[in-house]
């Protein structure tokens, strides 16, 4: 669930950034690399909840992987963050958006 920073809400979850309209920032931490993506939450939820993936920030993170520092070391640098962005931010890396039947199905299954 979602945790709170000095009043604010901060999303832990992709779903979570989605219903809070933050974007999503991915970052890789790969020594001497500063390498960012930004995505469209709903886009990213959509590809996680087709493919059945846990959508938590750290287990979705392990998913992500930094192409130029995979070139450079030959093999899957896999060393990604995520966090929410309550900024507007333009997206870099655009993804097809979900049906927005199934988004409107997942929020009622949360509600109850």
């Amino acid at each position: 669930m979602a945790v709170y920073k000095d009043g604010i809400k901060i999303p832990t979850q992709i779903w979570e950034a989605a219903t809070l309209h933050h974007m999503i920032m991915v970052s890789c931490h790969a020594p001497g690399c500063e390498k960012r993506a930004v995505f469209h939450p709903h886009c990213l939820w959509g590809l996680f909840w087709k493919r059945g993936w846990d959508d938590d920030f750290t287990s979705a993170a392990r998913r992500f992987y930094c192409r130029a520092c995979s070139t450079a070391a030959k093999r899957r640098v896999k060393q990604a963050s995520m966090t929410g962005l309550a900024v507007a931010a333009s997206v870099t890396h655009p993804l097809p958006f979900p049906d927005e039947r199934e988004w409107k199905r997942f929020l009622a299954q949360l509600r109850g």
